[in-house]
């Protein structure tokens, strides 16, 4: 006795979704992957103001908008080892949310950031002056728990790790213009500086932000 076409068709559709269950299965008890990334900045200004700035999270939204979209607080926390709530993107159509608190702080020289969410990880920032410029090294080692990142990392891992890149490049040029905002001795100077770069927005901004990363490589 043959199968009806109709028959067939359920039995491949059945057959699908029982093999894509058993995958993300398979997914979900793997190992996260691991990303670990370096990136250097060079800024002008003095040790002490650059820490400053980069140690004051809950203000990374405003001078550092293409990358963080929300800083706060968790309810019940204060002091300088508080948690943060934080949600922030790179150039791809996705946006990640996780907690962080500093574990430890050697201002003005550096702090080291953990993180637990949709990522678990560390951060860590070193600074050193040279003369009026400040030397930036950035060390993350993050783990993606995103079902996105478990299931396309073996294949995209190039275009996750381009998305880190540019935004670090924007953090680095936003982190300049905020410390000429600083500098600014009047409202005229200060109002002379440019705004920081904007999250990327649409399909144009994705592609746009491709090219770049395509361009700087």
């Amino acid at each position: 006795m043959t199968m009806s076409r109709a028959a067939r068709r359920l039995a491949l559709a059945v057959g699908a979704v029982t093999l894509g269950a058993v995958a993300l299965r398979t997914i979900a008890k793997a190992p996260p992957p691991v990303y670990r990334y370096l990136s250097r900045w060079r800024v002008r200004g003095p040790i002490d103001e650059v820490a400053a700035v980069l140690r004051d999270a809950e203000q990374y939204p405003r001078w550092w908008p293409a990358v963080y979209l929300a800083v706060e607080p968790l309810p019940g926390d204060d002091g300088g080892g508080a948690r943060r709530r934080v949600r922030s993107q790179g150039f791809l159509p996705y946006a990640i949310e996780f907690t962080a608190r500093v574990v430890d702080e050697r201002l003005p020289h550096g702090f080291t950031v953990e993180a637990d969410g949709e990522m678990q990880g560390r951060g860590d920032w070193q600074l050193s002056a040279d003369g009026d410029w400040v030397d930036v090294v950035y060390r993350w080692q993050v783990s993606g728990k995103k079902l996105l990142w478990r299931a396309t990392s073996w294949a995209l891992r190039p275009l996750f790790e381009a998305n880190h890149d540019w935004a670090m490049r924007r953090g680095e040029e936003s982190l300049r213009l905020e410390l000429a905002r600083r500098r600014a001795q009047s409202d005229a100077e200060r109002n002379a500086v440019p705004p920081p770069p904007r999250a990327v927005r649409g399909t144009l901004g994705v592609v746009d932000a491709l090219v770049e990363v395509v361009r700087s490589e």
